[in-house]
């Protein structure tokens, strides 16, 4: 029952704010008399705590009150004061110039990112116009050992054949299904057999498989992967 009692008279005095002296007399009265506890009580912390304690006070007529009373002792706390706040102030600098620092390094990586992702999406293209193009030269150079062998009686017309399967055909197409269907007709043609002539319907069974992406199942393709 005391001990709550004397914690809310507590809390009651923390709460209430003194208002400032209006008489100038009983200000500067009041302003010595508690002068004399503040030293009282730094001399007594210095003393039991084995700490540097320095009070710097200005009276209400301008007046530079110190203690400890020797101006050297006042001047050293002073200093190591002065010294401790720098040493915060270049810390915090030191530790914007770091934040800035890596937000740069960031920014810097990022774009590097973004430039490197961009050329090789440029060789990635140019790329694949080159083999678009090389397939091409190839698939004319089949269609025109096809029409010879059409002129000679015994072959087939390379377009019917290619329209027949896939439809019309597409020519600098860079999709890959497009782009194997070249590869298993030159290595059908050049690799397995050389300009061996082939019947209409066994090629167009071969692009049948082709379309399907049923290679392993190709008869000229086994012969063309062996041979190779």
């Amino acid at each position: 029952m005391f001990c709550s009692f004397q914690l809310h008279a507590q809390s009651i005095t923390a709460k209430m704010v003194k208002p400032l002296i209006e008489s100038s007399s009983l200000r500067k009265s009041t302003y010595k008399r508690r002068m004399i506890g503040i030293k009282k009580k730094a001399m007594e912390l210095a003393t039991l705590c084995g700490i540097t304690v320095c009070i710097v006070s200005f009276g209400p007529d301008g007046e530079l009150e110190t203690w400890p009373e020797n101006s050297a002792a006042v001047r050293s706390a002073v200093d190591r004061y002065r010294d401790c706040c720098k040493l915060e102030t270049e810390a915090e600098a030191d530790e914007d110039s770091l934040i800035d620092e890596k937000m740069a390094t960031l920014e810097r990586i990022e774009r590097e990112i973004v430039d490197t992702k961009k050329e090789n999406s440029r060789k990635i293209l140019r790329l694949m116009q080159t083999m678009a193009h090389d397939l091409t030269s190839r698939v004319d150079l089949l269609k025109a050992a096809f029409e010879q062998s059409n002129a000679d009686g015994d072959g087939i017309v390379f377009d019917e054949m290619i329209n027949s399967v896939y439809g019309t055909h597409p020519r600098f197409s860079t999709t890959p299904h497009i782009l194997e269907v070249y590869r298993v007709l030159f290595e059908l043609i050049f690799r397995s057999v050389k300009f061996r002539r082939i019947a209409n319907r066994s090629l167009q069974s071969e692009l049948v498989l082709v379309r399907n992406n049923n290679f392993s199942e190709s008869a000229s393709f086994r012969t063309s992967r062996d041979s190779i």
